[in-house]
């Protein structure tokens, strides 16, 4: 089986990296070969993160790359398009390009919010529906949670399929073994995302500056760009693929603060399955997915306010054999239900069955 792969980006943007470009070498292997096109290259989203923009001349070049790799699509037997394939382009223009194919359209965030919620009520209007149109002549749609789930079967989807955001878990080390045989003394509790996420490491800062008077610990924050705090040791790590794990392995504690809102009520928890791969015990906001993926006071705590946040750090910065156990329990959760073995036999079959359908 062909299939065309419209990712968003490259492997330097994680939702494309995730929820289909580490499918490419197991789906092969069961022959189902992905092309996988990006719109947006690696230099742009690096530029973006630096400067606040794509660039134009590269954004349309970009555009009309994807309308060459569109108008071949029959060649293809089947269309994986992550959010959208064209964003801001009519949604008719959209629909009819991608109308030869039975096409998949999967989210692990709440792009639709881009639209419905945009501050001008002319794109609410011409716009607000865009996603939905597109989520109703798929023939399927995949979501990495149930917030984005609802929006699909409200908008008319003939066929939704809940996919989480998984890992290979072969990638990672299980720091529970590791610090049981020794570790530094000063503790290292660890955020992972991207210039533009970071902000949300202003919902905890309070909480993490206040229990640095009485613990000895830092802040690792894996692709954040200068992050600071005058009352606690913050370090800044670039993100690469290649050190990531490395740097969550050499890690104790896992953190993933959010703001309860729409957006964030559509994420799907990755870093939380990251941390816990490693075996990290792990601090999530109860927003969203956070709440299923993190099995309170087994695999980790869920935090609804400040009060939750400092009982959380506190247990786990006291206590080492509990960071020892939570870790052991979150590696064995990924294990079972975040897979991405378990999840490429998943696909296979979504994919199998939408193309003999």
């Amino acid at each position: 089986m062909k299939i065309l792969a419209l990712t968003k980006y490259d492997s330097m943007g994680a939702s494309s990296r995730l929820r289909t470009i580490q499918y490419v070498e197991l789906l092969n292997e069961r022959g189902l070969f992905l092309d996988v096109q990006p719109l947006i290259s690696g230099v742009m989203l690096k530029r973006r993160y630096r400067v606040g923009s794509y660039g134009l001349l590269s954004l349309v070049r970009s555009y009309v790359y994807r309308l060459l790799v569109l108008s071949r699509i029959s060649q293809y037997d089947l269309v994986i398009v992550e959010k959208e394939s064209l964003p801001w382009f009519p949604v008719m223009v959209e629909q009819y390009l991608l109308s030869k194919r039975p096409y998949i359209v999967d989210y692990d965030d709440a792009t639709f919010h881009n639209y419905d919620m945009h501050r001008s009520w002319i794109v609410r209007v011409i716009y607000g529906n865009r996603l939905d149109k597109l989520m109703s002549s798929a023939s399927c749609v995949t979501c990495g949670n149930n917030y984005l789930e609802s929006r699909a079967v409200s908008a008319g989807a003939v066929k939704v399929v809940h996919v989480p955001t998984v890992v290979d878990t072969t990638k990672y080390t299980d720091v529970a073994y590791v610090k049981s045989n020794g570790g530094g003394d000063k503790l290292k509790i660890v955020w992972i995302g991207t210039p533009a996420t970071q902000k949300y490491l202003e919902v905890v800062i309070d909480v993490l500056e206040e229990m640095s008077a009485n613990y000895n610990f830092c802040l690792v924050a894996i692709g954040a760009s200068n992050f600071r705090s005058d009352k606690l040791q913050v370090i800044c790590k670039a993100w690469s693929e290649s050190a990531e794990n490395k740097l969550l392995a050499d890690s104790d504690i896992g953190i993933m603060p959010l703001v309860n809102d729409s957006w964030e009520r559509g994420k799907c928890g990755y870093k939380l399955i990251q941390y816990m791969a490693s075996g990290l015990p792990v601090i999530g906001s109860d927003v969203g997915v956070n709440s299923v993926i993190v099995d309170h006071g087994n695999t980790g705590f869920l935090a609804s306010s400040q009060d939750d946040w400092r009982y959380a750090l506190k247990s786990l910065l006291s206590d080492r054999n509990l960071r020892m156990s939570l870790g052991q329990s979150g590696r064995a959760r990924v294990e079972d239900g975040y897979s991405l073995h378990t999840w490429a036999q998943t696909l296979e079959s979504i994919f199998t069955d939408v193309t003999s359908g």
